[in-house]
This record gives C-alpha cells, sequence and structure tokens, in this order.
C-alpha cells in the first residue's frame, strides 16, 4: 500500500508541476507539442487588461486561467520571463484571436524587436480554439529572457506563447532583412517608376523601394511595362511589390511575357495604400526568352498599387504564354475537361481573356469562365454521350467572394424520359474572392448517367464556374435519390424543367430566354463524352437549338 501511495503522490506532483503549460481549457487550440507554454493572464501586462475567469470580463475559449485583451495603444504589450537551456533561435508560437482583418503583434527579445506575425482573422473575438496560433522564431540565450508581445498594426487579444525546439543559432533583433529597400538575395530588381508606365500615375514616397511607385492602375489596360534581361530561355520566379489599403477586396495582378498572358499574382489586402513592406512581397512566375524581353504587369481583379518586380532564379523550361497559362492544372489522366464557357450557358455570363467582360488572376482553364449565377434561372448545361449507364465522377472548379455559396449538380438524359435530377449540393468553403480559381476550390460530385447522351446542369448560388471534369464510372447507375450529397434540401428557388423535344434530333432543350452565347445564333457547341476502357474520349459536335 505504501508503495501506491508513493506512485500516486509522484502522479500528483508530476500534474501540478505541469500546470502552468497545459491549458485548463481543452478547447483552446494548441501549439506544436512538445513545446512550453507562458499564458498570457500570468504575465506582466502593460495598457491592457486580464479576462477570464473570476475576472469582470469573461467569454471565449482560452487556455488556462484567461488570456489579455484591450491590447489597444502604442505602448500594449504583455511581458513573458522566458527560459532557455542554450543560446539559439527558437520555434514561437502566439495564440491569439481578433475580430479585426490585416492584425499584427510584434514580437520583442532582449535585443529589441525580432519579428512580427500576422493575426488572420478566423472567428472573432475569444474564439482561441478556432483560431490556429501564428508561428514565427524567436532568439533566446540561456537562461532567463524577456520576451515581449506588443500591440501591431491594429487589434488582436493573445491566450499565450509557447517556445518550441531550438532551429538554430542565436541572431540579435534586426539581423532579419525585412526592409523593402534591400533587394532579395537571389532576386534582380526593376522599379516600377523607372518602367514605362501606361494608365497609371508615380508617385514618389518614403516607404517604398527607390525613389517612388505606381498607383492608379484602375482600368484593364493600364500596365507597367519593364525590360527584363535573361540568362536563358526558362521559366523564372517573379516577385512583385503591391499595396492596398484594408478596406478594399483582394486585388490581382496579371503578368504578360512577350507572347501574351502568361501568369497572376494574388495580392491580399494589408497595411494599406503606399506603404510597402516585405509581407507584401509576392512571387508569381513567367517565361523569358534569352536575352531582352519585355514583362508588363496589369491591372487584374479589384486595384493595387505596385513597388517594383524583381526576377529570381530559373525554374524550368520555357513555357508559351496563353489564357490561363501556367496556373491551371491539366485534368487528371483518364478524366475529360468540359470548359464552362464552352457549355450552354443560359442567364449567367461568360467571362474571361476571350470575352468581353476579363478580370479574374487568369488562372481558369481556357478562354474564360461562366459568373452572374446569381438565382437557380441562371446555369450550365455539358452535354455527356457514356458508353455505359453508371455512376460519374465530376469535379468542378468555382470561385467566389461570398459567404454560404453553394454549387448544385443534376443530371439528366436527352430524347427519352428527360428527367432532371438533382445530385447534390455542397457549400463552397474556399471562399477567396471573385474571378479567383484554386485547386482547393474544386467540389466533387458523383451523378448517374444512362448509356447514350445526357447532360450535367451545374447551378451556383453565388458562385463561378471555371471548369467541370468528368472521370470514368466509378460503380452501377443510381438516381438521385439514391445518394444524399450535401443538404439537397432548401432549393435555391423552384426546381421544375419545362423542355421541348426538337423533333430533328431529339435534343432536349430548356424553355429559358437570355441564353447568352458567344456563338452563332441557333447554334451551341456541345461536347460529347464516349466511356471506352475506363479512358474518356472526346468529340466535337454542333446541336441546333
Amino acid at each position: 500500500m505504501k508503495k501506491q501511495r508513493f506512485i500516486v503522490s509522484i502522479f500528483c506532483a508530476l500534474c501540478l508541476l505541469l500546470a502552468p503549460f497545459t491549458a485548463a481549457s481543452v478547447s483552446a487550440a494548441a501549439a506544436a507539442e512538445g513545446s512550453v507554454r507562458y499564458e498570457a493572464e500570468e504575465a506582466e501586462i502593460v495598457r491592457a487588461e486580464r479576462k477570464g475567469k473570476d475576472m469582470p470580463a469573461d467569454y471565449g475559449a482560452y487556455s488556462g486561467e484567461g488570456f489579455v485583451g484591450s491590447i489597444d495603444y502604442d505602448d500594449s504589450a504583455v511581458i513573458f520571463r522566458v527560459g532557455a537551456e542554450k543560446d539559439g533561435e527558437y520555434e514561437l508560437f502566439v495564440a491569439y484571436a481578433t475580430d479585426v482583418k490585416n492584425s499584427t503583434l510584434k514580437v520583442y527579445n532582449d535585443s529589441g524587436l525580432y519579428a512580427t506575425v500576422k493575426c488572420s482573422l478566423v472567428k472573432g473575438w475569444g474564439n482561441f480554439d478556432l483560431t490556429p496560433p501564428a508561428e514565427t522564431r524567436i532568439s533566446l540565450k540561456k537562461g532567463t529572457n524577456t520576451v515581449k508581445i506588443a500591440k501591431g498594426l491594429n487589434y488582436a487579444e493573445l491566450d499565450y506563447i509557447a517556445v518550441g525546439e531550438r532551429t538554430g543559432d542565436y541572431k540579435d533583433a534586426g539581423e532579419e532583412d525585412t526592409d523593402i529597400r534591400k533587394p532579395t538575395p537571389g532576386f534582380t530588381r526593376y522599379e516600377a517608376e523607372n518602367g514605362a508606365v501606361n494608365g497609371g500615375k508615380i508617385y514618389a514616397s518614403s516607404l517604398s523601394s527607390g525613389t517612388g511607385y505606381v498607383g492608379n492602375l484602375d482600368n484593364a489596360d493600364s500596365h507597367v511595362a519593364f525590360t527584363v534581361e535573361a540568362a536563358e530561355d526558362g521559366e523564372y520566379e517573379i516577385g512583385l511589390a503591391y499595396a492596398i489599403e484594408p478596406s478594399f477586396s483582394a486585388a490581382t495582378l496579371r503578368i504578360f511575357n512577350d507572347c501574351g498572358f502568361y501568369s497572376s499574382v494574388r495580392c491580399e489586402r494589408l497595411f494599406g495604400w503606399g506603404i510597402f513592406t516585405k509581407e507584401a512581397l509576392v512571387v508569381g512566375t513567367i517565361s523569358l526568352k534569352k536575352g531582352q524581353n519585355i514583362v508588363s504587369i496589369y491591372k487584374g481583379n479589384n486595384y493595387a498599387q505596385l513597388d517594383f518586380i524583381e526576377i529570381g532564379a530559373k525554374i524550368g523550361d520555357y513555357k508559351e504564354a496563353g489564357s490561363g497559362a501556367g496556373t491551371a492544372e491539366g485534368p487528371e489522366e483518364g478524366w475529360v475537361r468540359y470548359e464552362a464557357e464552352n457549355a450552354l450557358v443560359v442567364n449567367a455570363v461568360r467571362k474571361g481573356l476571350g470575352y468581353l467582360t476579363d478580370y479574374g488572376n487568369g488562372n481558369y482553364s481556357g478562354k474564360g469562365f461562366v459568373g452572374n449565377m446569381d438565382d437557380d434561372s441562371r446555369y450550365i448545361d455539358i452535354s455527356v454521350t457514356v458508353a455505359e449507364a453508371g455512376l460519374y465522377p465530376v469535379r468542378v472548379r468555382y470561385a467566389t467572394g461570398a459567404d454560404g455559396a453553394k454549387i448544385s449538380t443534376y443530371a439528366g438524359n436527352y430524347g427519352r424520359d428527360g428527367r432532371l435530377q438533382l445530385y447534390g449540393r455542397l457549400e463552397c468553403a474556399n471562399k477567396t474572392d471573385w474571378g479567383i480559381f484554386e485547386k482547393e476550390s474544386t467540389l466533387e460530385f458523383s451523378v448517374g448517367l444512362k448509356a447514350g447522351e445526357n447532360f450535367i446542369r451545374i447551378k451556383a448560388a453565388y458562385a463561378e464556374i471555371d471548369f467541370a471534369d468528368v472521370g470514368p464510372s466509378t460503380g452501377e447507375y443510381r438516381d438521385g435519390a439514391e445518394i444524399s450529397q450535401g443538404n439537397i434540401s432548401g432549393e435555391f428557388g423552384e426546381d421544375a424543367f419545362d423542355k421541348e423535344k426538337d423533333e430533328d434530333d431529339g435534343y432536349v432543350a430548356a424553355k429559358k430566354s437570355g441564353c447568352n452565347s458567344s456563338f452563332k445564333s441557333g447554334t451551341v457547341i456541345l461536347f460529347t463524352v464516349t466511356a471506352v476502357a475506363g479512358f474518356a474520349v472526346v468529340f466535337r459536335k454542333k446541336r441546333k437549338i
């Protein structure tokens, strides 16, 4: 019995020793395993407030006994005493919550300002459990160190910091090159104010690289052209330094070489007009020929200012420019791609480089995409022919700037019973922005297709459609009623499918008006697919509508 009591005593003692470094609330987001946690409410607090258990303001899912909020002043800070076994640079995790976009916290060690962490808006004040800790580095001396977390841009609350593994040698604050005016190692810089400015304006500034930057890139043809040297043919990294007002939407800048549009970059909302930082340096790709090239940076979606471009290392062989070049990946082997802009488009609008309305970051596939799909009267129909009835996977690439956007898929067949069946409705979880098509912005459905000619209808509630990829059959045919993909209750609106037969070829067309087609009146190009030994073969034909 004495031995058992001794073991229990040791266990309890260990629990007490570990208590300061473990979360009292299991719902708080965790830092890396093995890190040592320091609670904000137990640290020295300067012009801020403790909040939480047994304190005036108690809300949120924090760790320990509380957190620190009201870090609202330029001198507001939380000061920790942190131990280290040896000199070195260590992982640092900063657990925060914020309800304000583009917020930051500054990280100091005993030698000064060491790093700045970006606090992304995830779920709002007090939601530490749903907000992953920000990750950075901090240099510590052997023994006890002072680590200060201070107010940066806008506002954030602090739950704890956690010190992780040693990652390298000790560095004094300021050794990290964070000055935007210094060229990035391995890159050659070209200042925007020294380029050929078309439809923009040059501004002098001490907050930019060089002597200034280019703003007022407000029109579709607004751009800055640079003369760039390349040692050999190839695809190169290209960096762009930009500025955007935080209250504005995220923007894109389009990159052209001598052959035309090549790729584009997304510009996140950061610190404001005319404020250029290393955080606002984004890297894309460009193909260059040996010798002199003209690289042009055009306005894309929304608005951004341009400080400079940098050309980095060669990363691959030269690629020809073209619509959507360099950014949209091709379909998986055995799958067939159906471009939304080539489908039957009803009450929606084709957009992109090949059409009147051109915006987006250029990473759409083909010549464009379909937008303005804001209610149930707007959709695209894709014609699909298969040799055997079965269940076929369909991947839909989308873009959205709206919360709660959804996409629905239907399937029907031509010239038989004409039934239109709902197979699924899924939410567009990857909210980026309008015209921004990312690989993560892909939804996968399964639809039942009968042997012969079918159509797949895609409806969107506040989303744009780039393409649909159809893969080989995965099983036996099933009706829509047999499959539950997402929330299929609460339809956008009336689902009635009015149809009429064309006596010439049995084509079933929706009785909808205002089809915005770029093709000649009375003709729509449909793509059919025949499944042969697990592969899809594409045929192209015209049908009257």
